[in-house]
């Protein structure tokens, strides 16, 4: 019997396999033991053409799950992005929210430092109390204005008398030198004279301390 390509089945399990014959030998399946029969034969072509397919076929699921695998990827590779952007932006607002709290702490520290002036002072060189008239104080009994200046250096007492002041137009504050014992008026923008002997000042009076508390 010549030797020829065949393609042999078992009944039994279905299984196949092809075949070069060996002086009319047939094998026995390898999975179920029984004898194979011949399928097909001289049909060598064909299956190896049908091997051809299946191996296609399998490239074609290769390629599809690679595909797959790019996008999936691609996918996680966004999402990932995403979160990474969504927590760094969480963390930029927190950190400005930290930064709102800390200036507005800050702000209200440096509001709350500022000392705010009473509302009424006890002269004890008058014996009672005066109280703020348009942003000074005032005592009617002697017509006299008097402020805490905290712009010079050192901070002085100020006053206001009326009759006297009055005459110096815009200027006329008065302040009393407790070295030498004399009244100061100012007569323009920041020059100051000894008041001139021609006042009265017998009913002046001002403040013994260097500092007396104007603030809350």
């Amino acid at each position: 019997m010549p030797k020829e390509t065949l393609v042999l089945s078992c009944e039994y399990c279905g299984n196949n396999m092809i075949y070069t014959c060996k002086e009319g030998e047939l094998p026995i399946c390898s999975k179920c033991g029984a004898q194979f029969k011949i399928d097909i034969s001289d049909q060598s072509d064909e299956y190896a053409n049908n091997i051809g397919t299946l191996d296609e076929n399998k490239k074609r699921n290769i390629k599809k799950w690679i595909k797959r695998g790019v996008i999936i990827y691609l996918v996680l590779l966004f999402l990932k992005a995403g979160l990474e952007y969504a927590i760094l932006r969480e963390r930029n607002k927190a950190a400005s929210n930290r930064y709102s709290v800390t200036n507005s702490n800050n702000y209200n520290a440096t509001v709350s430092a500022t000392p705010t002036p009473k509302t009424s002072i006890y002269v004890e060189e008058i014996g009672r109390t005066c109280y703020r008239k348009d942003g000074d104080w005032y005592d009617s009994a002697t017509e006299c204005w008097f402020w805490y200046n905290d712009e010079v250096e050192p901070y002085q007492w100020q006053y206001w008398y009326e009759g006297i002041s009055s005459d110096y137009g815009d200027y006329g504050w008065m302040e009393f030198d407790m070295d030498s014992e004399k009244w100061y008026i100012e007569v323009s923008d920041g020059n100051w004279e000894m008041l001139p002997d021609k006042y009265d000042t017998t009913n002046l009076w001002h403040f013994t301390d260097e500092y007396i508390n104007p603030y809350e």
